[in-house]
């Protein structure tokens, strides 16, 4: 394996198991077993290390509840009258276009950084990349610390410098990518599904733990209710700037912790030694040795082209999603217009489910407005959604698949489009989340509210679904290409339709319609479970 050589794109999902390996291949392999177990135990890369990393990363989401409501504290503050006293809509208006603009500017940096940290760490290791992208969140968080404790007014701009700051390297999206690179680094392919099914469990259970303490220390630091949708002047208070200090806190054990103790997975064959052989990536010696070797002008080059370069094919590779006709089974040619409007279809479900976590600040607003939400609600709501969607992933969707579709209705499995137990699931999640977002839109208190996302808990079965769905269309080694582009295709598509959401709220702000954003992302559902049942009309 060259330093060059791709392991795997660096987005992307769930990666499906290639069903055969070659000779070469199995060689290759066990070339890296070989080195892997001669390696002291601390310099061996193991998966272990990479779930503790994703865990601890979901796990500062101890701070997200406390940072929503300082926002509106300080948007308050910033909007008070000649009465001392600040209006409701006004504020929510104001932390609207904060969201607007925010959702913008990251996910653009956001796309920037995905395009290219795949490259990146083929040539640098993964770990360099494990401790950036912490390191940049960790940059921010201080900052934006600074910026709340010295100015008790809404900063826009500042607030906005620092969320540019934390998506410059990829932020979770980034973190998830090299995880999952990580594993496929060391993990044969015919054991990544459950390796890389772990790293999904950590990524729930930090997002359930953090909320959970984030209550915990809110109850411990200040016994006493503090109102968060206050229509005076407030100061921040201590319990409020403590929690984003331990925030902080934990990022910077992210970062001490990947640059002492996790080893570097990427591996490369070193020919400079005097017996060559496979070694782990040195970000260092890969860094110096266009220096020591005269060439550091054209290892620039190289370097910018590489990251240029692989830009470029990302753009180019959107066509696959096309399903162009080379790839469409012989058998099933009679059916090409039918499979490339299901492709399309499942790549728009994915992009409305990922526009749906875009607009988790919308919900925490509606909240706060609408029931007077505080940061433990809006921390008890966050640990009650994360578990819930590690209960339908864990337990829900392998027992509903195994024993009522495939025991119990007897449904198989069909390679090359979708079969009955994709429809299934596909048809329920879209209905499930019709359904939750018009009851979110209905709903007149927070019980209300959080009992429309058990019940309609299913909503949780779409993503992996599609995942694994949309890959049966190609062939094995289009697999991660595939799997990358809807990453890339999903991330664009959310530095605009965000924006659309939050001019909607803003509307149903001035003309007493609060839901009216749920009402139309239910009714956005509703178009690709029309397309999927009117494919069957246009097979040609």
């Amino acid at each position: 394996m060259s330093s060059n050589e791709e392991y795997t794109p660096l987005l992307g999902g769930s990666l499906s198991e290639r069903q055969s390996c070659d000779d070469d291949t199995h060689l290759e392999w066990y070339k890296i077993h070989l080195y892997l177990q001669h390696l002291q135990w601390y310099k061996r890369p193991n998966w272990v290390f990479i779930n503790i990393v994703v865990f601890l990363y979901t796990l500062t989401s101890i701070g997200e509840p406390t940072r929503k409501t300082i926002r509106f504290k300080l948007a308050c503050n910033s909007l008070i009258e000649d009465n001392g006293q600040c209006d409701r809509t006004k504020v929510q208006l104001l932390v609207s276009n904060f969201d607007q603009y925010s959702l913008v500017v990251s996910q653009f940096s956001s796309v920037l950084a995905l395009a290219t940290l795949g490259s990146l760490s083929n040539r640098y290791g993964r770990k360099p990349f494990l401790c950036l992208i912490p390191a940049s969140i960790f940059v921010s968080r201080c900052l934006l610390l600074v910026s709340i404790v010295n100015n008790e007014t809404f900063e826009m701009s500042t607030f906005l410098v620092c969320d540019v700051i934390a998506s410059i390297c990829g932020s979770q999206l980034g973190m998830l990518g090299i995880a999952k690179s990580y594993v496929t680094d060391i993990v044969h392919p015919s054991q990544r599904s459950n390796s890389l099914a772990f790293i999904n469990g950590a990524l729930y259970a930090g997002g359930t733990l953090g909320p959970m303490l984030s209550n915990l220390l809110s109850m411990w630091l200040a016994p006493d209710p503090i109102s968060h949708t206050p229509n005076t002047f407030q100061h921040l208070s201590q319990r409020e700037v403590y929690i984003q200090m331990v925030e902080i806190g934990l990022f910077s054990v992210i970062v001490v912790f990947v640059a002492v103790i996790v080893p570097e997975s990427r591996l490369e064959h070193n020919e400079e030694s005097e017996e060559p052989g496979l070694d782990l990536i040195s970000p260092v010696k890969t860094l110096l040795r266009p220096i020591f070797s005269g060439n550091t002008g054209y290892q620039i080059r190289v370097l910018l082209v590489d990251i240029t370069g692989h830009t470029y094919e990302v753009v180019e590779q959107v066509k696959l999603l096309r399903l162009p006709s080379d790839l469409i089974p012989v058998t099933l040619k009679h059916r090409s217009k039918e499979l490339r409007l299901q492709v399309c279809v499942l790549v728009l479900i994915n992009c409305l489910f990922m526009l749906k976590n875009s607009l988790a600040s919308l919900l925490f607003q509606y909240g706060i407005y609408r029931y007077g939400w505080d940061s433990q609600t809006i921390s008890f709501f966050m640990m009650t959604s994360a578990f819930i969607g590690l209960s339908v992933l864990g337990v829900i969707i392998p027992f509903v698949n195994e024993y009522v579709l495939k025991r119990g209705l007897r449904l198989s499995f069909k390679d090359g489009q979708l079969d009955s137990i994709d429809k299934f699931n596909i048809y329920l999640g879209l209905f499930s989340e019709f359904a939750v977002c018009t009851l979110s839109g209905l709903s007149t208190n927070t019980t209300e509210l959080i009992a429309s996302y058990a019940i309609c808990c299913y909503t949780s079965a779409l993503v992996p679904t599609v995942f694994s769905t949309i890959t049966k269309f190609f062939p094995p080694n289009k697999t991660n290409q595939v799997l990358s582009t809807m990453h890339i295709v999903s991330a664009l598509f959310n530095t605009v339709a965000p924006s659309v959401f939050m001019q909607i709220y803003k509307f149903g702000l001035l003309h007493s319609i609060i839901g009216l954003p749920f009402f139309v992302l239910g009714v956005t559902c509703v178009i690709p479970f029309g397309l999927l049942i009117s494919s069957k009309l246009i097979r040609t």
